[in-house]
């Protein structure tokens, strides 16, 4: 069970980070306002598309949000935020719906780091087409939950891994601001027996990182934003429900504490 226990902005939050419901759907090249796509951002349409929720043209350039569905990075899909984007719309954000390369158990194609360089090269791809959708390339957020929220909190932690492109070079993936909802921050963090009862369960897990926390510890710890944090690391927005059977509280504690001993700025 996942438990958001917010008071106040709980309605909020979960509308924040996707459900259901959405807006408009138009094609790539309709003028008409709404959510747009798909939005091709890499060499793999399959997986390395966006939706665009776009607005009404204005002289400013406006803030972006870059969202990221959750699934345990092996299932999931971007328009599973359209009621995310509908409610960025209407505080003034225009948000981009981001797909990534999700790891396949049964035949281990799309392993680590995959998700991440997908990640990475979004946020980049939006900074490189700013001018196009009006954006401010300098005020380019990154949201997610539970997976999601993972990959945001690696953005925020670490550097482009993947400069080879020449249409992206010296676009940073680091997002100006992060939210990170119940993302597992430090994967050295045990799981609970819960989690290897259902659909990410040991060999899964030990199959997207290439080896199980014994047999990999570097790796990960590597892949943990908790270990991650810097003096480049953007200000952060940290929800995680303390009843939380999945991804243990701990791990976004960890990650607050990493951020505070920083000096980052960081809202729990």
């Amino acid at each position: 069970m996942r438990t958001l226990r917010v008071p106040l902005v709980g309605t909020v939050v979960f509308v924040l980070l996707g459900g259901l419901g959405g807006g408009v759907l138009a094609q790539s090249g309709d003028e008409e306002v709404g959510l747009r796509g798909p939005v091709v951002f890499g060499e793999d349409p399959e997986w390395q598309r966006m939706w665009v929720r776009t607005l009404e043209p204005r002289d400013a350039p406006r803030p972006a949000v870059v969202w990221f569905h959750g699934g345990g990075l092996i299932y999931g899909q971007p328009l599973h935020g359209e009621s995310a984007a509908e409610f960025l719309a209407d505080l003034g954000f225009v948000t981009f719906l981001a797909g990534y390369r999700l790891f396949d158990p049964a035949t281990g194609e799309n392993p680590w780091p995959a998700q991440l360089d997908d990640a990475q090269r979004a946020v980049r791809w939006v900074r490189a087409h700013a001018d196009e959708y009006n954006v401010d390339p300098e005020r380019v957020c990154a949201d997610g939950y539970s997976s999601g929220g993972y990959l945001v909190g690696l953005l925020g932690t670490l550097d482009t891994r993947d400069d080879s492109d020449p249409d992206l070079a010296g676009f940073s993936s680091r997002p100006d601001c992060a939210f990170m909802g119940a993302g597992d921050a430090d994967l050295t963090v045990p799981y609970p027996e819960e989690y290897y009862q259902g659909v990410l369960n040991a060999d899964i897990k030990a199959g997207l990182l290439g080896g199980t926390l014994d047999e990999v510890p570097d790796v990960w710890e590597a892949a943990s934003p908790a270990h991650n944090v810097d003096a480049d690391t953007p200000p952060f927005l940290v929800i995680h429900g303390a009843d939380d059977e999945t991804f243990p509280v701990e791990m976004s504690r960890n990650f607050v504490e990493a951020m505070r001993e920083a000096g980052r700025e960081v809202e729990y």
